[in-house]
C-alpha cells in the first residue's frame, strides 16, 4: 500500500497539530514517526487511520483519495499504547474479534474466523495463552495479542502508536527485533509513533522527524544521524554539545584550542568569525597536547561496555561529554585530571 500525504493541516480550536504536511510512503516501507510530544505524531498517525478529519489537505492510499473510504474499508490494523484489549474476553476471541464485525457478506465462516486467530497466535508465539484473559497476561504479551487482532483483518497498512512505550526496557528490546522480523516476513507497509530516539533508528528504514505539527527531516536512519539537517534534529537524535569558537576559510578553532579542525557537515557559515559547531559525544578522541582542546575532568564512570567522561574547558561554557568504549583493566581518569581532545566530526547549523 502506497500512502501519500498532500499539504495535510489539522487544528484543533485555535492550535494547528499538522501545518501542511507533505509525505510518501511507499509500500512495505517501515517507517517512524519521531519527535517531543505534541509535535503531530499522533494526530498524523490518526489521520492516515481516518480517525481524524482533515481541516485540509489529502490522503491518498494508492493514489485514491482517502476521504472517500471508512475506516474499514481503509483496511488499517491499529496498535495502540495500552493494549486496548477486551478484558471480558479470552485472548483468542480478542485476536477474532475484527473478523467477526465484518458485515455478513463479508464475513468468513466460524471455524475460518478461529482458524485465522489460532494461526496468528501462532505468528506472534502465543498459541498456548489462547484461553487466558488479558489480565493474566504480562505486558509484552498482551501487546503481542494486539498486534495478532491488528493483523487478523488482513490490513493493508500497520499503524502503531508508541506500542513499546508502556513495557520495560528488556521487553522493549525484545519485541523491537520481533517487530522487524515480523515486518520483514509479512512486507506489511508499517508506521510507527515513538519518542524513542533508540528505537527509531534500530527499527525504521526511514525516520521521519516532527516538530511542532511540520516536517523537520526524513531520511534514512544514518541520513539524520550522519547529517542533520538543523539543531533540533541533531539534539533529538542524540546528545552533544556546542562548542564556542572562530569559524575560519580552513574551518574552526575553539575557542581555548590553537588548532583548526574541518567542518564534517551542516551549513558553513558563509562569513567568518564567531560562532557555534555541535560534537557528539562518540566523536571525541585523546591527543597530543599541542594538537586538542585541553579539559578538566568533573567526572567519568563506566556504563557497561562504554566510559562516560563529563569535562569541562575554561574557554568553553557548556560541560563536555565524551563517550569511549571501554578497555578492561584501564582504570577511569581521575576527577580533576587533564585531558586533550580533538573532535573527529564537527556539525554546523545557520
Amino acid at each position: 500500500m502506497e500512502i501519500e500525504l498532500r499539504k495535510v493541516h489539522k487544528s484543533f480550536g485555535g492550535t494547528t497539530a499538522l501545518d501542511a504536511v507533505d509525505l510518501s510512503i511507499h509500500s512495505g516501507e517501515l517507517i517512524a514517526l519521531l519527535g517531543p510530544s505534541g509535535s503531530g505524531k499522533t494526530t498524523l498517525l490518526r489521520s492516515i487511520a481516518g480517525l481524524e478529519s482533515l481541516s485540509s489537505g489529502v490522503v491518498l492510499f494508492d493514489g485514491k483519495d482517502a476521504s472517500t473510504l471508512s475506516v474499514q474499508q481503509r483496511r488499517v490494523g491499529f496498535v495502540f499504547q495500552h493494549y486496548a484489549l477486551f478484558r471480558h474476553m479470552r485472548v483468542l476471541d480478542n485476536v477474532a474479534f475484527g473478523l467477526r464485525c465484518r458485515p455478513r457478506a463479508q464475513r468468513p465462516s466460524r471455524a475460518e474466523i478461529l482458524a485465522r486467530a489460532r494461526s496468528l497466535l501462532d505468528v506472534v508465539r502465543l498459541p498456548h495463552l489462547a484461553d487466558r484473559y488479558p489480565d493474566q497476561l504480562s505486558g509484552g504479551e498482551r501487546q503481542r495479542v494486539a498486534l495478532a487482532r491488528a493483523m487478523a483483518i488482513e490490513p493493508s497498512v500497520l499503524l502503531l502508536d508508541e506500542p513499546f512505550g508502556a513495557l520495560d526496557a528488556r521487553v522493549r528490546d525484545e519485541l523491537r527485533r520481533w517487530l522487524r522480523e515480523l515486518h520483514d516476513a509479512n512486507g506489511y507497509t508499517t508506521v510507527f509513533v515513538t519518542h524513542d530516539q533508540a528505537e527509531a533508528l534500530e527499527l525504521a528504514d526511514r525516520i521521519v522527524v516532527l516538530n511542532r505539527g511540520r516536517i523537520e527531516q526524513s531520511g534514512t536512519p544514518e541520513q539524520l544521524y550522519d547529517a542533520p539537517a538543523n539543531r533540533f534534529v541533531f539534539d533529538f537524535l542524540g546528545r552533544g554539545c556546542a562548542l564556542s569558537g572562530q569559524f575560519t576559510l580552513q574551518g574552526f578553532v575553539p575557542d581555548g584550542a590553537s588548532r583548526t579542525f574541518p567542518v564534517s557537515s551542516g551549513t558553513t557559515p558563509k562569513t567568518q568569525g564567531q560562532g557555534e559547531a555541535h560534537v557528539r559525544p562518540h566523536d571525541w578522541r585523546p591527543c597530543q597536547a599541542q594538537d586538542g582542546l585541553p579539559v578538566q575532568v568533573l567526572r567519568a564512570r563506566r556504563l557497561g561496555a562504554k566510559l562516560m567522561i563529563e569535562a569541562k574547558a575554561a574557554a568553553q561554557a557548556q560541560i563536555i561529554d565524551v563517550e569511549w568504549p571501554h578497555e578492561p583493566g584501564l582504570p577511569l581518569p581521575e576527577a580533576g585530571s587533564t585531558l586533550t581532545l580533538e573532535p573527529v566530526r564537527l556539525h554546523v547549523f545557520d
